[in-house]
C-alpha cells in the first residue's frame, strides 16, 4: 500500500492534480471499494504483475474522480451566452489541399464554374442540409481521392454523413406534424479538439450540436449529439463522455438557464451491434438506453424520432 501511495503521488503530480489530496489511510479502501481487477487463474499469483494492476486502477479511479469534482465545480459556475457567428471555435471555411495532377484539374474547374447546391461525390464530397448553420459540409471521398486531397478541418466521416441524411430526411418528413409544428431546428457541425466541449478536462468535443427552438413557449432546447461506436471502447470505455452528457442535466435546474428558457440534452448515438458491445453484460438494447444516454441508430428514421422526443422531454423534465 505503501508503494502504491508513492506512485499516486508520483501520477498526481504529472497529470496536474496540484488540488487533489491523497490521505494514504483511504487508499487500501478506496482500491476494495471502487475498483475491480479481473484476471486468471495463474496471474493472482504474479505479485508484481498485481501491483501494476492495482496501480492503474487506482490511477484510473482518479482520473474520474478529479473529472466529476471539475464537472461539478464548472456547473455550478456556468452561465448562459450567446454564441457568436465569428467565435474562432466555429467552423467557418474549409481548406482543401490538393498535389498536383487529375484531382486537381477536376476540383480547379467545378470551383471555377460554382458548387451547384446539392448533395455530390467526388471531386468534392459534400453534403447540403437547409438547417445547417454552414453549407456544404464536406464529405471523406474514396480511396483514390484519399491519396490526393486532403481536407482541413477534416471532413465528415461516413456515420457523421449518414446522421445528418438521417436527420435531415426525417425533418423533411415530420416538421409539418402538430407535434413538430411548432419547433425550429438548426444544426451546427462541432470541431474535435477546437470547437465547443463540454468541461475542460473530458476532452469531450460531441460531433454535432443540435437546437430545437419552441416557437410557441420560446424555449431553446440545446442537445449535443456524438455518433460513436462502441465496438472498440465499449460502454466502460465511453463512461466519461456518458458523464459528461449527464451533467449537462444539471444546468436545467438552474435558475439563469430556466430563467432564459434553455434546456439541455445529450446523446452517443450508436450502430454497433448489441453483441459486439463486450461489456454490455446481458442487457438489452432497451436497458442500455434507460441506463446511458445512449440510443441505437436502428431504421433510418426510427432513432432520430425516438431522439427528437427525447430532447423534448428532456426539456420538459428541466
Amino acid at each position: 500500500m505503501h508503494r502504491l501511495y508513492l506512485d499516486l503521488l508520483e501520477y498526481k503530480a504529472v497529470r496536474g492534480y496540484d488540488h487533489v489530496y491523497i490521505d494514504p489511510s483511504n487508499i487500501s479502501r478506496i482500491l476494495r471499494r471502487r475498483c475491480t481487477i479481473q484476471v486468471s487463474g495463474a496471474e493472482k499469483w504474479w505479485p508484481e504483475q498485481l501491483q501494476t494492476w492495482a496501480s492503474q486502477a487506482f490511477q484510473r479511479y482518479m482520473d474520474r474522480f478529479v473529472r466529476m469534482k471539475e464537472r461539478e465545480a464548472e456547473s455550478r459556475n456556468v452561465e448562459p451566452a450567446y454564441l457568436a457567428c465569428d467565435d474562432p471555435r466555429l467552423l467557418q471555411q474549409y481548406v482543401l489541399r490538393v498535389k498536383p495532377g487529375e484531382w486537381f484539374n477536376k476540383i480547379e474547374a467545378l470551383l471555377q464554374a460554382g458548387l451547384p447546391r446539392r448533395d455530390d461525390g467526388e471531386p468534392i464530397p459534400r453534403l447540403y442540409m437547409d438547417e445547417s448553420l454552414l453549407n456544404p459540409m464536406l464529405m471523406e471521398g474514396g480511396t483514390a481521392w484519399k491519396t490526393s486531397v486532403s481536407v482541413s478541418p477534416p471532413a465528415l466521416h461516413p456515420n457523421e454523413a449518414q446522421f445528418l441524411r438521417d436527420l435531415r430526411e426525417y425533418w423533411q418528413m415530420h416538421h409539418h406534424t402538430p407535434e413538430l409544428r411548432p419547433f425550429e431546428l438548426y444544426v451546427l457541425r462541432n470541431l474535435s479538439r477546437t470547437g465547443i466541449g463540454l468541461f475542460h478536462r473530458s476532452g469531450f468535443y460531441p460531433d454535432f450540436i443540435l437546437w430545437l427552438y419552441d416557437q410557441q413557449t420560446e424555449k431553446t432546447n440545446v442537445c449535443f449529439v456524438d455518433p460513436h461506436g462502441l465496438h472498440h471502447d465499449g460502454l466502460e470505455g465511453t463512461l466519461d463522455k456518458f458523464e459528461a452528457l449527464r451533467a449537462l442535466q444539471s444546468f436545467n435546474q438552474q435558475r439563469e438557464f430556466r430563467e432564459k428558457k434553455i434546456a439541455f440534452s445529450g446523446f452517443i448515438l450508436t450502430r454497433t451491434p448489441l453483441e459486439a458491445i463486450k461489456d454490455a453484460g446481458g442487457k438489452t438494447k432497451k436497458d442500455l438506453e434507460e441506463e446511458y444516454p445512449l440510443i441505437f441508430q436502428e431504421g433510418s428514421r426510427e432513432y432520430v424520432d425516438k431522439m427528437v422526443k427525447k430532447i423534448i422531454s428532456a426539456s420538459s423534465a428541466g
